[in-house]
């Protein structure tokens, strides 16, 4: 079989036509450089910023690389997009509430991850006062 036959020319464990598709290197088994292939990545293009910044606030909170190749900031900014996913109620996404209510889930879910991130020993109270901190302050 030639070349053409291989689907996955990085050997990341995504096909070339996805990674096209999400526009990283089907060459390359680990897109993002973060020592976790792609076909295992919670998140193949991760953001590898040094500190968690939420909306241009800086908490100075060290982003980690979580062994799934999630960093804090991947999980803030899943959380930015899709907050309900984060917190146990889905009320405010389902009623069609305004903006603020939606900043308000936003704010929840990010004090949620932060809680577990807490109670996992990844960060200290402080740490987690600074990225609810900064949430809050969000747009």
């Amino acid at each position: 079989m030639g070349d053409n036959a291989d689907t996955d020319d990085g050997g990341g464990g995504v096909s070339d036509v996805d990674e096209i598709a999400t526009g990283t290197d089907p060459l390359d088994p680990d897109s993002d450089g973060d020592g976790v292939d792609d076909g295992v990545d919670a998140f193949p293009v991760s953001n590898l910023d040094a500190t968690v910044n939420i909306d241009g606030c800086d908490t100075g909170v060290v982003s980690q690389l979580l062994p799934n190749g999630a960093t804090f900031n991947d999980w803030i900014g899943a959380a930015a997009e899709n907050p309900e996913q984060f917190t146990k109620s889905s009320k405010s996404a389902k009623s069609g509430k305004s903006a603020k209510s939606t900043h308000g889930a936003f704010v929840k879910a990010v004090s949620n991850l932060a809680d577990g991130w807490k109670k996992a020993g990844l960060i200290t109270g402080r740490e987690k006062g600074a990225i609810t901190s900064c949430a809050a302050r969000s747009k």
